[in-house]
C-alpha cells in the first residue's frame, strides 16, 4: 500500500487507489533495527522515509511547562472541570522526573492528579509515588547498607525512618507541611521540633 498506493478490499479482487499520508512514531532507532535484522528494510526503502527526531518530554526544557498546561486544559475539558493549577512543588516534581513513559505517562499522571485534586490545585500528594520521589532524589543515598555490610554497620528501622524524614525535611527547606505531603502523612504527625535539622535526636515521628 505504501509503495503502490493501492489496496485490495477484503472480498474483492479489484485494486482500489488510495491517497493517504502515514505518520508513525517510535522510541526505537529504526535504521539500527534494520541492520540487526529486527525491522523490515522495505518498510523504509519502500516509502518516502522522512524521519523527524523529537526529544523526550522530560528533556523538552522550557516547553515542558507549556505541554503540562496544554494537557491539563484538555483533561479539564474532558472531565468537565474548570481551570486546574499546579502548585510550585508539584511543578518541580513534574520537571525533575525523567518520564521513561514519555507523554503517555505524563498524561496518565496528570489525569489521575486532576481527578484527585478536589480544590482545583494539584499538589505533590496528587502525583504518583514515582514522580514524588523525584523531589528528594538523595533520600536513599545513605540509607541502604551495602551488600557486604556487617551486623554492626546495619541500623534499626526507626533510624532509617528518621533519616528519611530528615532528608525530606531538608529537601523541603524545613517546611513541615510540604514534607508531610511528600511523606504522605499528616502535618501533625511530624514532631514540632522536626525542623531543627541540626539535631537528629529532636526530629522524631510521633507514633
Amino acid at each position: 500500500m505504501l509503495q503502490e498506493q493501492e489496496i485490495v478490499p477484503v472480498g474483492s479482487e479489484t485494486p482500489v487507489r488510495v491517497d493517504v499520508r502515514v505518520i508513525a512514531a517510535t522510541h526505537r532507532d529504526l535504521p539500527v533495527l534494520v541492520r540487526e535484522g529486527r525491522f523490515r528494510r522495505t518498510c523504509i526503502t519502500g516509502s518516502m522515509w522522512s524521519p523527524s527526531h523529537w526529544p523526550r518530554c522530560g528533556s523538552a526544557g522550557r516547553t515542558f511547562p507549556l505541554l503540562i498546561d496544554d494537557l491539563l486544559r484538555r483533561l479539564a475539558t474532558r472531565h468537565e472541570r474548570g481551570p486546574v493549577a499546579v502548585d510550585p512543588e508539584a511543578q518541580r516534581a513534574l520537571l525533575m522526573y525523567d518520564w521513561p513513559g514519555n507523554v503517555r505517562e505524563l498524561l496518565n499522571v496528570l489525569e489521575r492528579a486532576l481527578v484527585l485534586a478536589a480544590q482545583d490545585v494539584i499538589g505533590p500528594e496528587h502525583l504518583s509515588e514515582e514522580v514524588r520521589v523525584s523531589l528528594v532524589p538523595h533520600v536513599t543515598s545513605n540509607i541502604a547498607p551495602s551488600a557486604n555490610a556487617t551486623e554492626t554497620e546495619m541500623i534499626p528501622l526507626a533510624a532509617v525512618e528518621k533519616r528519611h524524614v530528615l532528608a525530606v525535611l531538608a529537601a523541603s527547606d524545613g517546611n513541615r507541611e510540604r514534607a508531610a505531603r511528600v511523606l504522605q502523612i499528616s502535618r501533625r504527625t511530624l514532631s514540632p521540633d522536626a525542623a531543627a535539622l541540626g539535631n537528629v535526636d529532636t526530629a522524631i515521628l510521633i507514633t
